[in-house]
Order: structure tokens, then C-alpha cells, then sequence
């Protein structure tokens, strides 16, 4: 499943994550997973971070902060974040994979900021 990650030293690279994937999610954030709704990403997306990143004294994850809101109430987003999909599959409420729509549209938001996207696909 594809996705985007984003860790405290402000790097951003797409990966492809493997099944498990609650275990491929937790290694990648660090802890316990906590899925949020930043304001500042497309619907349908979602981002998954460490549950207790702000418990365990972990970086603030700038670029997540920003999208998740944090100027305005103050909330920042501690450790490693992913962005995924979010739908519905077999009926439930599910994590999906990035698209190349995604991608691209992420890729366009990031450069409005002047971020620039490492796009190589890893598994991990």
C-alpha cells in the first residue's frame, strides 16, 4: 500500500508499505497509530501518527503540524506521520493506497509551499 511519509527532519518520500500493515505503520510512526483529519489535505486523505508521540518527548513533525492545523489551535504533531486514503472497502472504514491522483495533487500542494517530494517508491 502506498503512502506518504513524513518524519521530523522534514523529509517526505512516497513507500510502499507492506502487510501487515498495522505493523508497517506502527515501525514507520514509531508507536501506536492515531489516525487524524488535518484540515489541510484533501478529502478522502487521512494521516496516521504515533498515538503518544508528544508523550514520549518526540520531535515536532513540522510539515504534519501545518496541515493538521497546529498555527491556529496550538496542537502539534510529535514523530513520524504517513498520509493515506481513507475508504470504504467490503463496507468498513479503511486505509487505501495512494493514487497516482494523490501523487500528483500532494506533489502540487507541497510545491505551493516549496517543498519538494522524494518520489521513489521503497518497501517497507
Amino acid at each position: 500500500m502506498k503512502g506518504l511519509a513524513i518524519n521530523t527532519e522534514n523529509r517526505m518520500q512516497f513507500k510502499d508499505f507492506s502487510e501487515p500493515l498495522l505493523d508497517s505503520l506502527q515501525k514507520e510512526v514509531g508507536g501506536y497509530i492515531e489516525v487524524v483529519h488535518p484540515k489541510y489535505l484533501p478529502e478522502g486523505l487521512c494521516m496516521v501518527v504515533d498515538d503518544e508521540g508528544r508523550l514520549k518527548g518526540s520531535a515536532v513533525n513540522n510539515i504534519a503540524s501545518v496541515l493538521y492545523g497546529t498555527p491556529e489551535h496550538g496542537q502539534p504533531i510529535a514523530g513520524n506521520a504517513v498520509i493515506l486514503r481513507e475508504g470504504f472497502v467490503a463496507v468498513e472504514l479503511d486505509f487505501m493506497s495512494l493514487d497516482d491522483g494523490d501523487e500528483v495533487g500532494l506533489m502540487l500542494l507541497f510545491s505551493t509551499l516549496g517543498i519538494c517530494i522524494k518520489n521513489e517508491s521503497k518497501a517497507e
